[in-house]
């Protein structure tokens, strides 16, 4: 094919592109919703939670980091803002959740 050949087709490739890709977001909606809908997980558990080792798409409750949650909620509920509750935190070494998951070994993507 020519030079001016290829330009002549590029808007109509571009349009396939655009609907093959849109297409894939609906389906990948779908899926997600449909998931969802269902209670498996999408994506890795919260800080206070962690895999249940017998079924990876069930969360448990991880109690050491539950408590921190936990306090940081009374604190919030007893009027204290954030700057105060990450002070409070920092002065009683709790960790950050990132670190938190490291020190157990756990390899989280940065948010």
């Amino acid at each position: 094919m020519s030079k001016s050949g290829e330009n002549d087709i590029a808007p109509i490739k571009n349009l396939f592109n655009e609907w093959y890709s849109c297409d894939i977001s609906k389906k990948r909606r779908i899926s997600n919703k449909i998931k969802g809908n269902s209670g498996k997980p999408l994506g890795q558990p919260p800080y206070g939670y962690i895999q249940d080792p017998d079924d990876h798409k069930r969360w448990i409750i991880d109690d050491e980091a539950a408590a921190v949650v936990r306090r940081i909620y009374l604190m919030t509920l007893s009027g204290f803002g954030a700057e105060q509750i990450a002070g409070a935190l920092e002065k009683d070494k709790i960790l950050t959740p990132m670190n938190y998951w490291l020190s157990k070994g756990r390899k989280r993507a940065a948010g």
